[in-house]
């Protein structure tokens, strides 16, 4: 999991405000010439890859600004863990101004402390973006893996849910006494604010069963955040990550 150094967000702070968020451009004036759309699915699963690979979090916020012309915005570092799960706050790039409006991805990381045995976990479990206000989502994508190459990287664009306030994906878990498909992953949300300008939040979560307990529905209805509907009132838990704050979010 990539992990915030409060010296590299300082740094591309600067940068954002020195720029006064010029958008990437493609045409020859100067602007940041990205290699690849990050507003795409394919290209928010390669912001995804190129995260998973950096070494720590400066190499990738490097990277995403070489290849892809992101820049980190906002955010306060730190996870939170609840049982064998730990989700981080999210990170959150600004990539473009397009037709008028910003756009940002939001990027949660999820891993698992400990593998569950291979009888414990038999529900699907439930991975969330969510917001403090409203916003335009644009496109969506989830990775996830195991720890060791029997479980190899799955990509999905497969929401269970998508409105304003955030979108949430349902992975159906695969363990063996060592590893487990769902042992670390990340999800990138590529959204656009709506209204007026000010400060939005986004935080990640984890909805995490074992035993015979299920998730039949995860939403995310308003800014209280997740919604979620079990098959039992045992045997589960939702990890909700710390925030990342983002300012001067407009529609």
């Amino acid at each position: 999991m990539v992990r915030r150094t409060g010296v590299a967000a300082l740094a591309l702070l600067t940068v954002l405000a020195a720029s006064a968020a010029a958008p990437a451009r493609a045409d020859g004036d100067g602007g940041c010439v990205p290699e690849f759309r990050a507003d795409t699915g394919r290209g928010a699963a390669r912001v995804l890859d190129i995260v998973a690979d950096a070494p720590d979090e400066a190499a990738a916020d490097r990277a995403l600004a070489e290849q892809a012309c992101l820049v980190r915005v906002g955010g306060t570092a730190g996870t939170a863990t609840t049982g064998p799960v730990a989700v981080a706050a999210p990170d959150v790039y600004w990539i473009a101004t397009v037709a008028g409006k910003d756009r940002w991805v939001a990027v949660t990381d999820w891993d698992f402390t400990t593998v569950p045995p291979p009888y414990a976990m038999t529900g699907a479990q439930g991975v969330v973006t969510w917001f403090s206000r409203p916003v335009t989502p644009i496109t969506r994508v989830v990775h996830h893996s195991g720890l060791t190459s029997q479980y190899p990287n799955v990509s999905s664009e497969d929401t269970e849910f998508e409105g304003p306030y955030g979108v949430s994906f349902l992975i159906e878990p695969e363990s063996s006494a060592t590893d487990t498909n769902v042992a670390t992953g990340r999800s990138a949300l590529v959204f656009q604010g709506t209204g007026a300008c000010g400060d939005l939040t986004a935080r990640g979560a984890f909805a995490h069963t074992w035993s015979s307990t299920d998730i039949t529905a995860l939403t995310v209805p308003s800014a209280a955040g997740p919604s979620v509907s079990w098959t039992s009132t045992a045997n589960r838990t939702l990890v909700n990550g710390p925030s990342t704050t983002v300012s001067g979010v407009c529609g």
